[in-house]
């Protein structure tokens, strides 16, 4: 794999040996991929349950990689009290050794935007990457309190899966590693194939949807949620604190 198509802005640390070894006895299949795209999701109606923000309490690992730019400063970091609720389940459920870090969550509308503009300055963007805020059909998943990117950690440190945080690349497609055989992968990248699994089975199984662009981006109650999981509207909508 070239080492420039697994750089991005935002590091994480690479997966250590020992995780190598752990990961490989916990064998797990590929989660469905998702095949919504901006277009499919942008047809789904929006509902809002009124359900509240709720601030990620302390205990819960976070590394919000965005306070390392230049972007504004944000009161916290906050969730609806589902999505919440439904990282507890996702977390307790992960083998020993292993937790689930939150890398970033709810954005203002003026927070997406700026985040949008950051990444347009200097490289290649498009709106399956930094959705656009002002979109009256597609709200942004993190304006609505129901998108949430996490890693896996390892005894305490966040791991890069494969590629950094924010990678705009084929690489960062969640399934990236399903797509080869295994005597064509390096250990390196079949850890990170097994460890997306790993992260994949435990969101799903409590109840996320996954992002078709980014390994780190998960959803519950937005419009790609709505449209993975085949439901007949979503239940939030853009939301401040």
């Amino acid at each position: 794999m070239e080492a420039s198509r697994v750089s991005g802005i935002l590091g994480l640390l690479p997966i250590p040996a020992a995780a190598v070894d752990a990961l490989a006895e916990f064998v797990t299949a590929p989660v469905p991929r998702s095949l919504v795209r901006a277009e499919t999701a942008s047809l789904i109606e929006v509902a809002d349950n009124g359900e509240d923000l709720v601030e990620l309490p302390q205990h819960f690992p976070q590394r919000i990689l965005y306070d390392d730019l230049d972007l504004p400063s944000r009161p916290g970091v906050f969730v609806r009290r589902a999505v919440l609720d439904r990282l507890e389940v996702a977390r307790a459920s992960l083998p020993s050794a292993f937790d689930l870090v939150v890398i970033d969550a709810w954005r203002s509308s003026a927070f997406q935007q700026a985040l949008r503009e950051f990444y347009a300055r200097g490289h290649d963007v498009s709106a399956d990457y930094v959705a656009s805020s002002a979109d009256p059909r597609l709200r942004a998943g993190h304006t609505t309190g129901g998108a949430v990117d996490v890693t896996l950690s390892w005894r305490g440190l966040p791991l890069a899966l494969g590629t950094h945080y924010d990678v705009f690349d084929q690489i960062a497609h969640p399934e990236y590693f399903d797509d080869f055989a295994d005597e064509s992968l390096s250990a390196q990248e079949r850890a990170s194939r097994d460890a997306r699994r790993l992260l994949g089975a435990v969101m799903v199984s409590a109840g996320f949807a996954p992002y078709p662009f980014e390994w780190w981006h998960w959803s519950f109650g937005d419009q790609w949620w709505a449209a993975y999981m085949q439901e007949p509207h979503a239940i939030y909508d853009t939301t401040t604190t």
